[in-house]
């Protein structure tokens, strides 16, 4: 392999006892199809890493967040575990090193494609859960997706629910929503923000998070998925 698996295993924070499953999980199809003799690509193992992160950010964001609604935490599980999201964290990682290519592939810039970084990234979650299960993904699911939930939450307004619920708010009723500080609570190391948003004479909106642009950002998320609901 081009690179010594154990730099990733470094990386990843996990040793795998089974060797194979990360071999296998580096392989992209491209490989496979111009080395004969190669079993299997990485394809199977990207279709059980999708499913293994997507129930494990959907609990994590269910216990975090234990006053949104549905459809808000559908938007976050979907900003955590997009192409984009994705492509992010396998950035990170350097990943594209490990990734194996086709020739053709690898010469039209492969390893630094977003796809195949955010497609190699399942195959390794789906290769660490076969080989030991949800605690390493768990393990690695807060060493790298943490920050970019960070981001989502705090992310400038033109890329925020916040903005996007000013938009509508100011072209359907030319008003600006509100956002109220309801509650603090916590010691000061830990503390919870508690928020509620007000457009015009109404409460749309609630979100409670350990800072008080989250708190507004959950408020606000809240508040859209009510307006776009109808």
């Amino acid at each position: 392999m081009k690179t010594n698996c154990r730099q990733l295993e470094e990386t990843l924070g996990y040793v795998f006892q089974n060797q194979a499953l990360l071999a296998t999980a580096l392989i992209h199809r491209s490989y496979r199809y111009e080395n004969e003799g190669t079993p299997c690509d990485n394809q199977r193992l990207e279709f059980l890493g999708d499913a293994v992160l997507g129930l494990l950010a959907a609990e994590y964001l269910y216990d975090r967040f234990d006053t949104v609604q549905e459809g808000t935490l559908t938007q976050l599980r979907s900003a955590l575990i997009n192409t984009s999201t994705l492509g992010s964290v396998a950035g990170k990682m350097e990943l594209g090193r490990f990734l194996l290519f086709g020739r053709g592939e690898q010469k039209s810039g492969g390893a630094e494609r977003i796809s195949n970084l955010a497609d190699g990234l399942e195959a390794v979650i789906g290769a660490i859960y076969l080989d030991g299960g949800m605690p390493p993904v768990l393990h690695l699911f807060e060493r790298y997706f943490l920050d970019e939930l960070q981001r989502v939450l705090e992310a400038p307004e033109a890329e925020n629910p916040k903005g996007a619920l000013q938009e509508f708010a100011q072209k359907n009723w030319q008003v600006m929503p509100e956002y109220v500080l309801i509650g603090e609570s916590g010691p000061p190391h830990c503390r919870q923000f508690e928020y509620e948003l007000h457009l015009g004479d109404k409460v749309l909106g609630h979100g409670v998070a350990s800072s008080k642009q989250q708190a507004q950002t959950m408020a606000a998320m809240e508040a859209l998925e009510r307006l776009t609901r109808g």
